[in-house]
């Protein structure tokens, strides 16, 4: 197996910090997506929201 030099390691080292850091703001960005869902939902009212039978399909 051939040995990698240090700068190869650091690339690696720099692709993985930047990887980490991006799956890190996705993770907050959904957070905070659902939190923002989440306080319109309680701010409209669930019942405005979900009306009764939304969730039954009216077949002919």
């Amino acid at each position: 197996m051939p040995s990698r030099s240090p700068r190869n390691e650091d690339e690696q080292t720099t692709v993985n910090r930047y990887s980490t850091e991006r799956r890190r703001q996705l993770l907050v960005l959904l957070i905070f997506a659902a939190a923002i869902l989440l306080i319109s939902v309680l701010i409209a009212g669930i019942h405005n929201v979900f009306l009764p039978g939304w969730w039954r399909i009216d077949l002919p």
